[in-house]
């Protein structure tokens, strides 16, 4: 049965017998995977257990950075220029906020990981940063206390994502071009397809089976069940998400931005402006513990880690008040924390998104083209050597 759409939702269908290409998981990255193979006239459907977009995953928690200057190394600047273009695309063209390009303020030590790596970012790429002077900071930033040696650096360029708009519009976009969307079915086995002339694979469910041309894994921290390939190298780790009182209504606009400060031992603090007028969202890149599995990430309460992020909005944001709720979500983490993205190793046909290590979503449209030409084409029109699965496959000793 068509499970019951809620308002604004992408239409959802029936689980068919066959399919050129399903797509396991409709996350970010298999929304745009997705729709980018829909775009090519692929006989796409995509399978996810939870109607879209839910908090079953990685793929929610209201918003997400985008950056150009990126820290994290030169392998991503090509998918960020991809991304940047597509994302703006979205928010021109759609009919709720996407993205919005409001700059971001990265706060820390000159000398430290993301202020000395997103300056060397901005310089490789052309891209124009601003050094802010304390007093400057101070009259542009009132949310953010810049001392202790710290330096403020303004990415005029950056912004945020509202997460279920852009999970939503790529959905929507694929079911336009006439993508299958079926929510409720599990899939516990992707398999070779018995008896095929040609090459294929089969997508087994809790309902029933597929037959495809191939299929793609965007399944985020249930990806391990699935691809045995390089299920040593995947890590599931909890995060938490918090929510503190504005002192009073602000916006993007109104120059609340998006801010990460680099407490070196204590990770990377980051904050969004109020998306519903009344609270900021702050979280922590790098202060987490591993999980046997997604179904554990909501095992212990999310106010088990209040206490450090009350700490740090006290020191750190001066005019948020009193924490108004919390939230858990998963990270998938790999030895390198660069992602996985290409063709399994070791079985023909079977295509992974994997591994996004807490920071793919902002990559999700230039992932979803990369792979979307990688199985039309045999090769992504972008470099993905860097993220190749094989170099953590199974039989590579990985």
């Amino acid at each position: 049965m068509t499970q019951a759409a809620r308002e604004g939702d992408p239409p959802f269908g029936d689980l068919p017998s066959t399919a050129d290409v399903v797509v396991i998981g409709m996350g970010v990255i298999g929304a745009f995977v997705a729709c980018a193979l829909a775009r090519r006239g692929v006989r796409t459907l995509a399978i996810d257990a939870h109607a879209p977009p839910h908090a079953h995953g990685s793929s929610h928690g209201e918003t997400r950075m985008f950056r150009l200057a990126y820290a994290e190394g030169a392998v991503y600047a090509p998918l960020l220029a991809r991304a940047h273009a597509a994302w703006t695309t979205l928010q021109r063209e759609g009919g709720e906020p996407i993205f919005e390009a409001c700059g971001i303020a990265y706060v820390g030590r000159p000398d430290g990981a993301l202020i000395s790596q997103t300056r060397a970012s901005a310089r490789d790429n052309g891209l124009s940063v601003e050094d802010v002077g304390a007093a400057d900071a101070a009259a542009r930033f009132p949310h953010l206390r810049v001392d202790d040696g710290r330096v403020l650096l303004f990415e005029p360029t950056g912004g945020f994502i509202h997460v279920d708009a852009a999970v939503r519009a790529a959905l929507s976009d694929a079911a336009t071009h006439g993508a299958t969307l079926c929510a409720g079915p599990r899939v516990v086995g992707v398999e070779p397809a018995v008896g095929a002339r040609v090459a294929g694979v089969t997508v087994r469910t809790d309902r029933g089976s597929v037959a495809a041309g191939a299929v793609v894994i965007a399944a985020g921290a249930r990806t391990a069940a699935l691809a045995p390939s390089i299920a040593s190298a995947l890590t599931v780790e909890r995060r938490t998400l918090h929510w503190f009182e504005a002192a009073e209504p602000s916006t993007a606009s109104a120059g609340f931005t998006p801010f990460c400060f680099d407490l070196e031992d204590e990770g990377w603090f980051y904050g969004f402006p109020p998306v519903d007028g009344a609270t900021v969202k702050v979280a922590n890149h790098h202060l987490g513990s591993p999980v046997a599995s997604m179904d554990a990430v909501q095992d212990a309460a999310p106010e088990t880690d209040a206490p450090a992020f009350e700490r740090w909005v006290r020191r750190l944001t001066p005019g948020l008040g009193a924490r108004r709720r919390s939230a858990a979500c998963a990270y998938t983490m790999t030895p390198d924390e660069r992602f996985i993205i290409g063709p399994d190793p070791e079985r023909a046909g079977v295509f992974l998104c994997a591994g996004m290590s807490g920071h793919g979503f902002k990559f999700a449209p230039a992932i979803g083209e990369a792979i979307a030409e990688t199985i039309e084409t045999g090769q992504a029109s972008v470099d993905l050597t860097a993220f190749s699965p094989a170099r953590f496959a199974a039989s590579n000793g990985g």
